[in-house]
This record gives structure tokens, sequence and C-alpha cells, in this order.
């Protein structure tokens, strides 16, 4: 776990001000290449007979929520619907949310995982703990590239594929502005701030539909 950075504030106390060490506001749990190795223990996983390696994440945040304060909980994982995907899948209670790229076969994979969400969401609602999993808060439009064909003719047609999962308005476009900032490991903001923009709409969005979805007493 990478610890918060820190850094001093002047604080008003009565007439005077003093100095504050204020945490920077997030923590950050990267990956190992060692996780390969649990997706075959998790796929062996079960308890009284039953299969429930899928769904050991979602139990480890539960109780976590109970022991911190985040306001969010983000997970990051590789395309794919291996097990420890299926994990973080069923763990996101609160939403998912699904990049894709405008091209033919991101779509058909983006139609395997709404299924999958379909079938978690089910899982969980269905059982004794009645947990309520917000699905799909919405797809986005990745390396979104408006001049070409391929991407009008599959952008007129999203909704058919996608059409119970809302569309966000916020699309990703390509810059090289954001190839040096991944190379570079660093924020896109500071590379460029109008693609900083870009993703702090989008951010706006996803808490909207966050909001929306919360209200609902029953999974979308």
């Amino acid at each position: 776990c990478i610890n918060r950075p820190t850094y001093t504030i002047p604080v008003r106390k009565n007439k005077t001000y003093v100095s504050e060490n204020v945490e920077f506001g997030f923590d950050l749990i990267p990956s190992s290449i060692e996780l390969a190795n649990y997706d075959i223990l998790l796929n062996n996983f079960d308890i009284a007979g039953m299969k429930f390696g899928g769904y050991v994440m979602q139990q480890i945040i539960k109780v976590f929520k109970k022991n911190f304060d985040y306001d969010f909980i983000i997970f990051d994982v590789l395309p794919g619907l291996n097990m420890l995907a299926y994990n973080a899948l069923a763990a996101a209670t609160d939403g998912n949310i699904m990049p894709i790229n405008m091209d033919k076969s991101a779509i058909t994979g983006g139609e395997n995982l709404l299924n999958c969400i379909t079938q978690i969401q089910k899982y969980l609602w269905n059982g004794n703990q009645k947990i309520k999993h917000n699905g799909i808060l919405g797809v986005v439009k990745n390396e979104y590239k408006p001049k070409l064909k391929v991407t009008k003719a599959l952008n007129d047609n999203l909704f058919n594929y996608f059409g119970p999962a809302h569309i966000f308005k916020t699309t990703i476009p390509t810059k090289a502005s954001c190839d040096n900032a991944h190379e570079k490991g660093r924020m896109y903001a500071e590379f460029d701030k109008s693609v900083g923009q870009v993703f702090e709409q989008l951010a706006l969005e996803v808490i909207d539909e966050c909001n929306k979805r919360a209200k609902e007493e029953k999974p979308v």
C-alpha cells in the first residue's frame, strides 16, 4: 500500500494561524504479478460445496467499509473476465464503469461484460443477504475518433448493444499527450489540461449516476 502524501497548510484557530499536515486524499494498493496464481485458487474455492471464489473480494470490502471511511473505493482491472476481474466486478456494488474502444471486438467484449454483471446482480440480490448491486453505471466511449466512419457507425448503434446501460456523454479522446503521461507514470492533466478537464467532467457524470442508483430500492 502506498501511503498518502502530506502537505502543510495554514489553519486559523481563534485569532492565530497554525500549520497542520493534511493528507493528499487517497491510498493506492498496486497490483502484483503474483496475483496471477490466485486465479486458479479462486476458481477452486468453495464453502460447503458451493463455489464462492467470485465473491471473496465482495466480502472483504463489506468488512473494509465498516472500518474505514472512504468516499470512493475504485477497482481498476485488465480487460477480460477471469476470476480476479469477476471479484472486482462483484465487489463494486455501487456500480461499474465500462470503457469501450470504438471497434467491433470491444463491443462484443462489452456485451459479455454486461451479461456477467447481470448474473452478479441476480446472485447477490436473490441470496439471503439481499445485496443490491448497481450494475453498469454507464458506458464510456474510449479513444474516441469522431471523424472515422467506423466510429460513426458504432456510435449510431451503441444503444442497440448496451440499451439497458447508461451511455455517458463525456468521451475520452485519443491524444499523444495521454500516451506521454502514461509512459512517464504521471497524471494526464500535467501534460494536457484539456484531457484533465475531460476526466473531471466524466467523474461528475459518474457521481451523478451513482447518486441516482443509490435512490433505487432494487438493482437496476
